[in-house]
């Protein structure tokens, strides 16, 4: 899948908000890993990922 080191996300985590939430793919995928989904972090490299891009 080399398609997701092109996603720019300086963000993790999120708090369910609605009914919509229920079946989110974040909160899924981070149990698989044994992660809290709700604990909201800025990631180590994603705020600079766009300057790094070569244009």
């Amino acid at each position: 899948m080399s398609f997701l080191h092109d996603i720019w996300n300086p963000w993790h985590g999120c708090v369910k908000c609605s009914e919509g939430c229920q079946n989110c793919y974040m909160y899924f995928l981070d149990r698989m890993r044994n992660q809290n989904g709700a604990e909201i972090y800025k990631t180590k490299s994603g705020f600079s990922y766009p300057l790094q891009k070569d244009r």
